[in-house]
């Protein structure tokens, strides 16, 4: 289950770099729901996937710190934070018209 809930984190986080970057023409608002939507679902899964990975290892309670060791922890804090570099950069280049 744990694999499994892993590809469906690299999936909607695809999905969420496709609503932010990829798709044509302006953004709007239903590509900004659709996105955040499966950032919010990619948080989910790759919570729940964490939590597979350590207790697969008994390593005891599963704290945020062993979460993020996991494969899907870390992929999902990787492009969550480069999400917002990103975002931040286009936001800045929108304001100055760059």
């Amino acid at each position: 289950m744990r694999w499994f809930l892993f590809l469906l984190t690299l999936w909607a986080l695809y999905f969420g770099f496709a609503m932010f970057a990829v798709a044509p023409g302006p953004f709007n608002w239903p590509q900004l729901i659709m996105g955040l939507g499966a950032i919010l679902f990619a948080t989910l899964t790759a919570w729940l996937s964490a939590a597979g990975f350590v207790e697969h290892r008994s390593e005891g309670p599963a704290t945020a710190t062993k979460l993020l060791k996991t494969p899907p922890g870390f992929i999902w804090a990787f492009v969550v934070t480069a999400f917002c570099i990103v975002g931040v950069i286009r936001l800045i280049t929108r304001l100055l018209h760059l």
